[in-house]
């Protein structure tokens, strides 16, 4: 049961406004969330399991490092197929300045195939600390 003291992590892209004439439902297939963080298995409809939010964690983290996307592209579809078929732009690329432990940890987050992520997420957070630590 979440408490009040709890940290909400919320999607705004999924969020209706309030003065929306739009309906507020969803269609069979449709689907929701922030595509900008989407994992490629969840843009193919593959299977779907808990390392899609690590795809997506891999992303934010990536844009704290850098302050940018990790795949670019002129339009939506060039956006979301550059995350199908190019690897992101390299994290020490884009900021010299990142601590570099922080790059193949990324690389693993961000894989394309879900068998390269981390499983679980604890695994993810154990690498980042064992890390940090050295």
């Amino acid at each position: 049961m979440p408490q009040d003291d709890w940290p909400l992590l919320a999607d705004f892209g999924l969020a209706k406004m309030e003065q929306s004439t739009k309906p507020n439902l969803t269609m069979p297939g449709q689907v929701l969330g922030t595509m900008a963080y989407a994992a490629p298995e969840q843009i193919q409809e593959g299977d779907i399991d808990a390392r899609v939010d690590i795809y997506s964690l891999g992303i934010v983290l990536y844009e704290l490092l850098t302050g940018k996307l990790p795949f670019a592209g002129e339009t939506t579809f060039d956006f979301l197929m550059a995350r199908l078929t190019d690897p992101p732009a390299p994290l020490l690329q884009v900021n010299p300045a990142a601590p570099p432990l922080l790059a193949p940890i990324l690389d693993k987050a961000l894989a394309q195939e879900p068998r390269d992520r981390y499983k679980p997420c604890t695994n993810f957070r154990a690498r980042s600390r064992k890390r940090s630590a050295s």
